[in-house]
């Protein structure tokens, strides 16, 4: 069996970057939140996702609350016994992709975060199109 999801959506929060005791590997945590519908009948559904390795930690510096990104992974489920001797269930998405769709930490939102995204490039040369007139001897065909 196989299961592939992909989630496109904002961050509801900051997320929280975490380390597992013992083998040191970053954890990053936080929910996503995706409208359905239109109108008056738009609705939100709100997922946890949790993102492993370099891409968690990667993921914690460049994203924050009102992020929108797309999170490709699956869906897992967990259980767990709490202290009043009752279960605990939870579905978590587990990303092992992410996509930075806008760039929320780059000033945009009034200071909320320290870090940056490095400014666009825009090449020199250019015509009023947008064009850079090339050699034809450049041209492999």
């Amino acid at each position: 069996m196989y299961q592939k999801s992909i989630l496109v959506g904002r961050c509801t929060k900051e997320g929280e970057l975490k380390y597992i005791q013992g083998s040191g590997m970053a954890v990053y945590e936080n929910s996503i939140a995706i409208d359905r519908g239109y109108g008056d009948k738009k609705q939100t559904d709100f997922f946890n996702f949790k993102l492993f390795g370099k891409t968690a930690e990667n993921t914690s510096n460049f994203i924050g609350k009102g992020s929108l990104i797309m999170l490709e992974g699956g869906f897992q489920n967990r259980s767990w016994d709490k202290q009043n001797g009752t279960k605990g269930y939870a579905t978590d998405f587990v990303g092992n992709l992410i996509k930075f769709l806008d760039s929320k930490k780059n000033g945009a939102n009034n200071g909320e975060s320290g870090h940056m995204f490095e400014p666009n490039f825009t090449p020199q040369g250019l015509d009023s199109k947008g064009f850079q007139a090339i050699d034809d001897d450049d041209i492999p065909f």
